[in-house]
């Protein structure tokens, strides 16, 4: 579902490539019933083998309607990216608040079709994004990687899904963290 460059070595140090076999992680902004903005935000982890995120890759699709049709409403404004801490009280989520984090407009970046359908036949599309500065991580430490789809317009919102990467029993890491914002604001375990 995403893969990150580290500096020093040319080889991509972690990568999490998309499982085609599930539909992908809904991680947007959008209006709620009772009228409210609100957002997911979708988050993974990975564990610094050394060196500097210099770029992030990550995959997602979006859903489809009942005439099998992508559902891009008004389309993407931009993608809030952001890493951050691992909790370290054992439960495996990640910790606010971001220890980077950037917007990226959609027009600086690529929606590149993969070729490749998801269980739902939803298209899966590759984003890459070259970090105007380098992030300096501390060999050892688990990171998280967060991403939100912000709409164009929320009434008329995108229905964009991280594309998660092959669950595994036991999962190497941990799984998918979630967090609907502004309430309840907190992270849980997606699965």
């Amino acid at each position: 579902d995403y893969k990150v460059n580290i500096e020093e070595n040319p080889e991509i140090k972690w990568q999490q490539l998309p499982d085609a076999g599930w539909p992908g992680l809904h991680a947007h902004d959008y209006i709620n019933a009772q009228g409210n903005y609100e957002w997911i935000t979708m988050a993974d982890d990975w564990l610094c083998n050394g060196g500097r995120v210099t770029d992030i890759h990550w995959w997602g699709n979006y859903e489809l309607n009942a005439a099998q049709q992508e559902i891009k409403g008004a389309g993407i404004s931009h993608f809030h990216l952001s890493i951050h801490a691992n909790n370290t009280g054992g439960n495996c989520l990640p910790v606010d608040p971001e220890v980077w984090g950037m917007n990226v407009p959609f027009n600086s970046i690529s929606e590149q079709f993969t070729g490749i359908l998801n269980n739902e036949s939803s298209p899966i599309y590759l984003y890459e994004f070259t970090l105007p500065v380098p992030f300096q991580q501390i060999q050892g430490t688990r990171y998280w990687l967060d991403i939100t789809a912000v709409s164009v317009n929320p009434n008329q919102n995108p229905h964009w899904r991280w594309q998660e990467a092959v669950r595994s029993v036991p999962s190497i890491l941990c799984g998918a963290a979630e967090k609907v914002s502004p309430v309840p604001g907190t992270w849980s375990t997606r699965y």
